[in-house]
């Protein structure tokens, strides 16, 4: 995996570069901001209530008096960890099933495989929200329903491309001589359906701040007095006509974050 890690930075472009600049920055943002402005981000000015930008707080204050710039930088965190493990959790569950598939007996393989295109024909947001409803409003249950609706892209991606590895002389020939199924997948398939994977995750990552964001925007994700960008922007909207930066700013974490990730 390491190797294939090398293969894919050796090649990358302008725009690469400058999407891992942007992660990187994201990946700063969310270790300081909440360590250096957590106690600033919290705390309540009475006299600034709703006020907009000013020396002291750059990007104004909210309904409460709270700084809108160290709220939206602290909630960074927040928002790219519960994107990053609903990557995971869907990575971990579609990866394995599709690869296992590419792999299974005939019979088994298409119904496999008809199962995975029933799931896709829904909208993820649509079953992260059925997910969302039977579990209940949480930051747990936002991961959860974003892992389970991605997954079965992970699982269609890793089949197709586990099918074509299958096919290839050097396989057939581990096959021939009884290499046993776990080491052919984990020493054969998987390194080279590896590449298009980490594209595939990167994507992934970007989507799932987005649709984290959406969950908590509609009162489905993170809840109080937790928040990340989604929680942000409801309250933002809330109150857009007496402090609009209150909406933008998190409405911008959640652009920037899904165009760099």
């Amino acid at each position: 995996m390491v190797a294939v890690i090398r293969r894919s930075l050796s090649g990358l472009g302008p725009t690469s570069v400058l999407a891992l600049m942007g992660v990187a920055v994201l990946a700063i943002l969310s270790i300081l901001a909440p360590w250096m402005l957590g106690t600033s981000a919290n705390q309540m000015d009475m006299l600034a209530m709703g006020r907009g930008p000013s020396a002291q707080h750059w990007l104004g204050t909210d309904n409460l008096g709270r700084d809108i710039l160290a709220r939206t930088l602290v909630a960074t965190r927040l928002s790219l960890v519960l994107a990053l493990l609903a990557t995971v959790m869907s990575v971990a569950i579609g990866v394995p099933f599709g690869i296992a598939l590419a792999s299974a007996p005939p019979l088994v393989r298409t119904g496999g495989a008809r199962v995975i295109d029933a799931m896709l024909a829904f909208p993820g947001i649509l079953l992260a929200l059925v997910v969302t409803a039977i579990v209940g409003p949480s930051a747990n249950g936002a991961v959860l329903a974003v892992g389970i609706a991605n997954a079965p892209t992970f699982a269609r991606l890793s089949l197709v491309l586990a099918s074509s590895t299958m096919g290839q002389d050097y396989v057939q020939s581990a096959r021939a001589i009884g290499i046993a199924r776990r080491q052919l997948l984990l020493r054969h398939i998987l390194p080279n359906v590896g590449d298009t994977l980490i594209i595939a995750i990167a994507t992934n990552l970007g989507l799932s701040i987005v649709t984290i964001a959406s969950l908590s925007f509609l009162g489905l994700g993170v809840t109080p007095p937790d928040y990340d960008w989604g929680g942000m922007l409801i309250e933002g909207v809330r109150a857009i006509y007496v402090t609009p930066l209150a909406a933008i700013a998190p409405a911008f974490g959640i652009a920037a974050a899904g165009m760099v990730a």
